[in-house]
């Protein structure tokens, strides 16, 4: 699991630094639930991404536009409670 999160934060990363480095915009709720595949993971596995990495996307998000200031992290806490809130399925 360890590999599958350090490749979707490199991969996340690197397109908020290219919309950065190329000066694009980028639409948050639009990138978060179809492009960013550690939101899918906390989403559907709880809060297992490091903090640390929540940070880093953060500030990423944070240098492309003052107006995303904190609000990856923000997404991120409600979607580790939505994962908790969500009912466990158990079996079909």
């Amino acid at each position: 699991m360890s590999h599958l999160i350090i490749n979707e934060f490199s991969k996340t990363l690197s397109k908020i630094n290219t919309a950065i480095t190329t000066n694009k915009n980028i639409d948050f709720d639009s990138f978060i639930h179809n492009v960013d595949g550690l939101f899918s993971l906390v989403l559907t596995q709880g809060d297992i991404v490091p903090m640390f990495y929540i940070e880093m996307i953060n500030n990423s998000f944070c240098i492309l536009s003052t107006s995303y200031k904190n609000k990856y992290i923000q997404a991120h806490k409600k979607a580790v409670q939505e994962f908790k809130q969500a009912p466990l399925c158990v079996g079909y």
